[in-house]
Parts: structure tokens; C-alpha cells; sequence
């Protein structure tokens, strides 16, 4: 397929405005050159990058200025505050505390290509669009957006060389939120077990229901880091719950009322059904302990016109983490099981 001569004209419009906004030649950019997104632009991608996205806008989207980084913008508690002291005789003075503290931990970021393609058939279809230009856009962010989300969730390690058909959800591109436990804080990665106890829930199970295990497991946290807690559980764990406690209501607006509860909260947390989440597994954590970072100044482009293939690709990097800011306040869950489900100790 050939590009047509509207869409030829919007396009070249498209990369006069990249010239424009990042601060080169059209020239430039039409040699396909690399060139790195001005600060300005940049502000703006991450905006419509986090802003619309149910989990990113609530957790902690930031920027660092170096590539290996301990501090990334969250203070944790290091304990109570308040208090007093008798220094009527001058020998002991008040002492001001620090609010919060870092973890001690070193991130470092890691380089992440993320090269697409814009075939000329949908530049075709959208050169007829007065908003071009943002079409042009969306194709790119609505993808890396999913992917931030499958990084965070199944991110076991950094490969030099990745391999996207053995590692669907991006498990070699960068270390996620749950292998952070289970590096830093193992004590509070649970995979089978805990302690001696397995994890199965049901009326034959360990625990008598996912409300049970909940309670249990956030014990494991600090009682000062409860405060906004939410419970992360894959999607068919939700549904084995509410369809457990469907099957054993007396009527149907009881079975309604329980589904409604059983998919919105567990053991008196927030849940929330996270799209890419691993199967059989629960995270206990607040939105805004979880991090993704990107290095000041690492987002870098070039556009390349591919004709052979009919297409535009689009080259682009960025130097990015994943962290935790207090890893107290995070439990990790894995291979639970559900086992003769007693539908009427569903706990909602």
C-alpha cells in the first residue's frame, strides 16, 4: 500500500511540529536521526501517559536526575513522632525527629526500547482527522501504557536481550513491584506458604476464606503502615469469591448485594482487579508506595519512513525502574489455591 498524498502532507506537518517542539531540523529528524524529547514535551508525555490510566494516575509517577538513584521522592515512616521530655533541669533537650526516611535501596535504571510501527493504511485513515497529530500519539501511548502495567505485575529481571515470545508480559524488560518483595523484603513473600501453614482457602482449607487470609497477611505490616491499604488480586480470584458467595445467598438480591461487596473489598480493604496481574496471587501494599521512574532526559525518538514495508517506524528509549518506597508496608502472596469454597462463611 501506497501513502496517500493527504496523508504525505499531514505526516510531513506531524514531523515540522517534532522539529519545532524538541528544538531540531526537520531535516533532521527526516535523516532519521535520534533526537531527545524536550523537557517540556516531556512533562506533557508523562501527563497523558499517567493521567487517564486507573492504576497509574493514583501510584507514584516521577522522574530522577541519575541513572542509579536511592531516594525517588517517598518518605516512609520511621515511627511516632509525638511526645514530650522534662527538661526542667536542662540535661535533656528536645530532639526534632526526621519525617520519614528512604529505604536504603539503590535503583538503577534500565534502557527500554520501545520501537512501533504506524502502517500507512492507518495514516491514511487518519489524515482526514483535523486532530492528526494526537491520533498519531495515541497509537504509541495506549500501548506503552499497557506495557508499564505488564512490566510492573510480572517483571522478574533485565535481560541484555529480551525475548517477547517466551516473555509475554515483558518478564525479562525490567524488575516489577512483586519481585521487588521477594528481592528486598522476602520475609514478606509468601509463595505456598506461610510459615507452615499452606495457602488454601475453603472450608477444607487453611484459611476458612480470602477475607481470612487478608487479615492474616496484613498482620504481617507494621500497624503505623495500614493507612490506605488496598488489596490486589487477580481477576479470577475475585470471581471465585463473589460466584462462592452467589451460590450460598438465600436470595437473589442478598447473592447481588454479596457479588457487589465480594468484587469491591476484602477483608475490609479496597480490592482491585488489576489487568496483567498474576493468577492465584494477592498484593498488599497502598497505590502510592508503588513507583514507576524515568531519568530526566532519557526519552529519545527518531522516525524512520519504511516504504518496503509500508509503514512509519518509530524509535523510541527511555531509561526507567520500578520501586517500592516503604517495604514494610507490602505483603506478597502466590499459588493460593481454592479448595470446597464454604459459600456462606464467604465474609462479606
Amino acid at each position: 500500500m501506497e501513502i496517500s498524498q493527504l496523508a504525505y502532507q499531514a505526516f510531513s506537518l506531524f514531523k515540522e511540529q517534532q522539529a519545532k517542539l524538541h528544538g531540531v531540523s526537520v531535516d533532521f529528524i527526516t535523516k532519521g536521526h535520534m533526537f531527545t524529547v524536550s523537557p517540556k514535551v516531556e512533562r506533557n508525555w508523562f501527563k497523558h501517559l499517567y493521567a487517564n490510566d486507573d492504576l497509574l494516575s493514583k501510584i507514584h509517577t516521577g522522574t530522577c536526575k541519575e541513572m542509579i538513584c536511592e531516594d525517588i521522592g517517598l518518605v516512609t515512616p520511621t515511627g511516632i513522632i509525638s511526645g514530650r521530655v522534662n527538661n526542667a533541669d536542662r540535661k535533656n533537650p528536645r530532639q526534632p525527629r526526621k519525617i520519614g526516611s528512604t529505604n536504603g535501596i539503590q535503583y538503577q535504571t534500565a534502557t527500554t526500547h520501545f520501537d512501533t510501527y504506524i502502517p500507512y493504511r492507518s495514516l491514511n485513515e487518519w489524515a482526514t482527522e483535523p486532530e492528526f497529530q494526537k491520533l498519531v500519539n495515541a497509537f504509541y501511548f495506549e500501548q506503552k501504557n499497557a506495557e508499564i502495567r505488564m512490566i510492573g505485575w510480572n517483571g522478574i529481571k533485565k535481560a541484555d536481550v529480551t525475548d517477547p515470545a517466551t516473555n509475554e508480559l515483558g518478564q525479562d524488560v525490567n524488575i516489577g513491584w512483586l519481585q521487588r518483595v521477594r528481592d528486598h523484603k522476602p520475609e514478606h513473600a509468601f509463595k505456598d506458604k506461610i510459615g507452615e501453614l499452606t495457602v488454601t482457602i475453603g472450608k477444607t482449607g487453611t484459611f476458612k476464606n480470602l477475607d481470612d487470609l487478608v487479615t492474616k497477611a496484613i498482620a504481617v505490616i507494621p500497624p503505623a503502615k495500614r493507612k490506605n491499604l488496598v488489596v490486589f488480586a487477580s481477576d479470577n480470584m475475585l470471581l471465585d469469591r463473589a460466584s462462592a458467595l452467589y451460590a450460598g445467598a438465600n436470595n437473589k438480591d442478598l447473592a447481588d448485594n454479596a457479588v457487589s461487596i465480594a468484587r469491591k473489598e476484602v477483608g475490609g480493604r479496597p480490592a482491585y482487579a488489576a489487568d496483567f496481574f498474576p493468577e492465584n496471587t494477592i498484593f498488599i501494599t497502598s497505590f502510592d508506595n508503588m513507583a514507576h521512574i524515568t531519568q530526566t532526559g532519557s526519552i529519545r525518538q527518531r522516525l524512520e519512513e519504511n516504504s518496503t514495508f509500508s509503514c512509519v517506524d518509530r524509535f523510541s528509549e527511555t531509561e526507567e525502574f520500578y520501586a517500592l518506597g516503604d517495604y514494610d508496608k507490602a505483603v506478597l502472596i502466590e499459588g493460593i489455591v481454592f479448595v470446597e469454597e464454604d459459600a456462606n462463611e464467604g465474609g462479606a
